[in-house]
């Protein structure tokens, strides 16, 4: 073949050819092919680039790209791809943190009210139910409208639509807390009785006790103004002579508070226990250790 002198402009190598043509192109250069059988590649490799869609090198800036440059936009690509899957996963990490906490426990949850998410006002530590989105429990403030974020922290000031920001579709971030008493909760005492439920009474208090279960008969006393109020637990005492473990509720006498809170218009959840007061005021909750007892000092403003 005649020398071709070099051209400003010359034809692009499509990337798949280039393990046949620069390999033949280099050995050429270095004389390591006989000249015979350097013509024969370089025959083929002309006619497999006429075969190919030419590309113009002018699209290219005036130069035809280089192997390394080829190379250069591949790794480019790849990285562009890595830091995508990258954040994706990040993504997916931070949900699953808001979701549910380092011991399994969520950090943040949300209720849907008139189709946003808002942080529930159990998880606020604030009466329910939600009336508005700055309203809990009947007491409006600006601090009650809060969301929560992927991270499991909260942002105050509005609401969020279900499925954005790392929510799952269709839903806002951990689970809806109860807003009743759960089923599983301790028997305590409360004046929400069911029909035909054994009953006491306290003196000074106008209402009768009973157990939240129904069919257990409580106990009560009255001491210094201050009422102490025992249902039995669904269990088995520690050792077979100690008394069996009760639900206690400790309260006032004047003022008591009430469990159940069936006909409360705001109540406060506590350990799955609706807690609730007269004139839906919010009861100041506390557990008290107590060994195998479940006890809880309630108070009612006076």
């Amino acid at each position: 073949l005649a020398q071709v002198p070099d051209q400003q402009k010359q034809t692009w190598i499509p990337s798949k050819l280039v393990g046949v043509c620069v390999p033949a192109r280099a050995a050429m250069a270095r004389s390591l092919l006989p000249s015979r059988i350097a013509t024969l590649a370089a025959l083929a490799c002309l006619a497999a680039v006429a075969a190919e869609p030419k590309k113009s090198c002018e699209a290219e800036g005036g130069r035809c790209p280089s192997i390394s440059d080829e190379l250069e936009e591949g790794d480019q690509a790849s990285l562009l791809m890595r830091g995508t899957a990258t954040k994706a996963h990040d993504h997916a990490a931070a949900a699953e943190v808001a979701v549910a906490g380092v011991n399994g426990t969520a950090k943040c949850n949300e209720v849907k009210y008139q189709g946003l998410c808002y942080r529930s006002c159990t998880d606020m530590g604030e009466m329910e139910p939600r009336r508005s989105p700055s309203n809990c429990g009947g007491v409006t403030s600006y601090k009650f409208i809060q969301r929560c974020n992927e991270d499991g922290t909260t942002a105050v000031g509005a609401g969020s639509a279900p499925g954005l920001s790392g929510r799952p579709m269709g839903a806002c971030f951990g689970e809806e807390p109860l807003t009743a008493n759960s089923a599983t909760a301790p028997n305590m005492c409360t004046t929400d009785c069911k029909f035909g439920a054994p009953k006491t009474s306290v003196t000074g208090c106008r209402k009768k006790f009973c157990c939240s279960d129904g069919k257990s008969t409580p106990q009560a006393a009255a001491t210094d103004g201050e009422l102490a109020c025992s249902c039995p637990l669904d269990t088995k005492p520690l050792m077979p002579w100690l008394p069996q473990p009760t639900g206690l509720l400790k309260t006032t006498v004047k003022n008591p508070c009430n469990t159940v809170c069936n006909s409360a218009k705001a109540w406060l959840m506590f350990d799955d226990i609706a807690y609730c007061c007269p004139g839906n005021t919010k009861p100041e909750v506390s557990k008290i250790f107590s060994g195998a007892d479940y006890t809880v000092q309630c108070s009612c403003a006076q």
